[in-house]
């Protein structure tokens, strides 16, 4: 049957968006006021608030916005290409506002006109959205966040819990928080920052990515209206994580950029060599010359392998519009197949496209950021230049989802024609089943104190188990749609 379509915003495309040079000729000043305090941030260890405002009161956080919504109209490639600039300014910045680009396009081209109205009117007014989806790990002994029905307002939510890697929380005014309910239902509910009930830590201590303010989140009865609930079991929802690799690509991409423009500097002010060295002037020493050289084409290709992995994404937005039954029909009411399987595949390619691109970023970006200590000696090591953060901050990004796994993934599907949605699935039933299990076996044990969790786990257990996509018939996780990730279980 057809199922009604809401209006929604139309995605820009390249006829209309705005002039890629002009863009970034409004933007450099900016750019380069913030990597002008950068060093100073990085020393005194201080949150990048005021970057992050001078970012949205340009307009840059609103760069997606169509015009007529208060933005510039830039398209995905447009943004990505800014954020590898931004990155070379300050790795921390496109990772502190992953959440609010990658959510706020979620909710731009999946309608809810009360939720999408307010949430771009707030992003076109300068306000920042950022994440609190992680729970903490069952060994740490602190609760995941419940949401109860307020008693003075039906309509409206009382959140309670702690929530880690809270990216970009501590610099947002408003985060969306994955939240259960009673009955184990999941209810992501969007928060004000600075609200009662709010206490947004700055408490990260990796050894990179220090700025982002990943840090924990804790909820003393926050309130949340209902109609702040984002859906993520919408198919618009499911391009994100890859939309989120893009942007840690593209950020990769930024720290070789700043570690090249250092080294290369270095290596201009150098009057000393070696005795072994092929030249008694640094600049002019051909091996040095080689390695610099290679550096800096590595750097010119890197732009390109993430921007060239945004058509699929686009095209995986574009098949989530026509996967999706309009908010407010039946539940019961699913797409038509052919809809659902050109969904499947258009993500697939996403996901396929932005893990590669990924992939090549990081492993890159970690061996140039320790090679150009080759052409800089002794010097190079010194604390003062903090020279070291570029490969520090490369790692950190690395190992947010370690490329190793993704790369299996890869090949196991190269291989077996097995999508990453389906590996996903499987593993998600089978960990859900177990956790269920023991939860259960807990809450027998300790009576009525995990009495709450163990519905929550069979709740999530019986979702993942039961539910059907309408193309292949094999389960998946009603919180995620089928996507690797995208669970609140997963590290943003």
């Amino acid at each position: 049957m057809t199922t009604p379509v809401l209006d929604r915003p139309a995605p820009t495309s390249a006829a209309d968006a705005p002039d890629t040079a002009e863009l970034r000729a409004r933007f450099a000043p900016v750019f380069a006021r913030i990597a002008a305090n950068e060093a100073r941030r990085r020393d005194t260890a201080v949150a990048p608030h005021a970057a992050v405002r001078l970012l949205a009161e340009t307009g840059f956080t609103a760069l997606r916005l169509p015009r007529e919504r208060g933005g510039s109209g830039a398209t995905l490639t447009q943004l990505l290409d800014l954020l590898v600039d931004l990155a070379a300014a300050d790795a921390n910045l496109p990772q502190a506002l992953h959440g609010h680009f990658m959510f706020t396009e979620q909710v731009a081209r999946d309608v809810h006109p009360r939720l999408t109205d307010w949430w771009l009117d707030e992003v076109a007014a300068g306000k920042v959205f950022a994440n609190a989806l992680v729970d903490p790990p069952a060994a740490t002994g602190l609760p995941g966040v419940t949401a109860r029905r307020d008693p003075r307002d039906p309509e409206a939510f009382l959140l309670t819990g702690t929530k880690q890697y809270s990216t970009g929380t501590l610099l947002a005014d408003w985060t969306l928080v994955a939240a259960h309910d009673d009955a184990g239902a999941r209810q992501p509910l969007v928060v004000e920052v600075a609200g009662p009930g709010v206490e947004a830590r700055d408490d990260w201590d990796g050894i990179g990515q220090r700025g982002t303010a990943s840090g924990t989140t804790v909820y003393t009865d926050a309130p949340a209206p209902a109609w702040r609930r984002v859906d993520l079991e919408r198919p618009a929802a499911a391009p994100g994580y890859p939309f989120l690799w893009l942007i840690l690509a593209a950020t990769q991409a930024g720290i070789a950029q700043r570690a090249l423009d250092d080294f290369t500097e270095i290596l201009r002010r150098r009057s000393r060599s070696y005795q072994h060295a092929a030249s008694a002037s640094p600049a002019h020493d051909p091996v040095l010359q080689h390695q610099l050289g290679a550096a800096a084409a590595q750097v010119r290709a890197l732009r390109s392998v993430v921007l060239g992995a945004v058509p699929a994404l686009e095209a995986a937005y574009t098949a989530a519009a026509g996967a999706a039954p309009a908010l407010g029909v039946a539940a019961t009411e699913s797409p038509d197949d052919g809809a659902a399987e050109a969904f499947e595949a258009a993500h697939t390619e996403a996901w396929v496209a932005a893990a590669s691109a990924s992939s090549v970023a990081a492993d890159l970006t970690l061996r140039l950021t320790s090679d150009l200590f080759e052409t800089a000696g002794a010097s190079a090591v010194v604390a003062g230049p903090g020279l070291d953060r570029h490969w520090r901050n490369a790692r950190t990004l690395a190992s947010h989802n370690p490329a190793i796994l993704r790369e299996r993934a890869l090949g196991n599907y190269y291989l077996n024609d097995i999508t990453p949605n389906a590996a996903w699935r499987s593993l998600q039933a089978a960990d859900a089943e177990q956790q269920a299990q023991v939860l259960a076996t807990a809450g027998a044990r300790e009576g009525g104190s995990s009495v709450v969790w163990s519905r929550i786990a069979a709740a999530q257990n019986a979702r993942v188990v039961s539910r059907r996509t309408p193309s292949s018939g094999r389960s998946h996780c009603s919180c995620c749609s089928g996507v690797p990730n995208m669970c609140s279980t997963s590290m943003l």
